[in-house]
């Protein structure tokens, strides 16, 4: 896998721990956990635009994720042949 490839993956990973986060925030409630974040909307300077930034990326990621699964079902298979030319006796 070239660079392009890995910063690509990357980036995308990056985009899901950052959604899955602010996920976590939001839904820390349902369970008990001996640590606590304080609310998304307290953040300052950034919890006026969460929602909307997460809802942007979560589209962003959930149509790059159904491109990626076309991709997968029907890209062509490789095959590799090897053709031996025998010389003639």
């Amino acid at each position: 896998m070239g660079k392009l490839g890995k910063s690509l993956i990357s980036i995308l990973l990056l985009l899901l721990v950052f959604i899955s986060f602010f996920v976590l925030i939001e839904n820390q409630d349902a369970v008990q956990l001996p640590i606590r974040f304080i609310s998304m909307y307290d953040y300052p300077w950034i919890g006026m635009y969460m929602q909307q930034t997460l809802f942007w990326l979560s589209i962003l990621l959930s149509v790059l994720a159904i491109l990626l699964l076309i991709i997968t079902i029907f890209y062509p298979k490789k095959k590799n042949n090897l053709i031996l030319e025998q010389e003639p006796e």
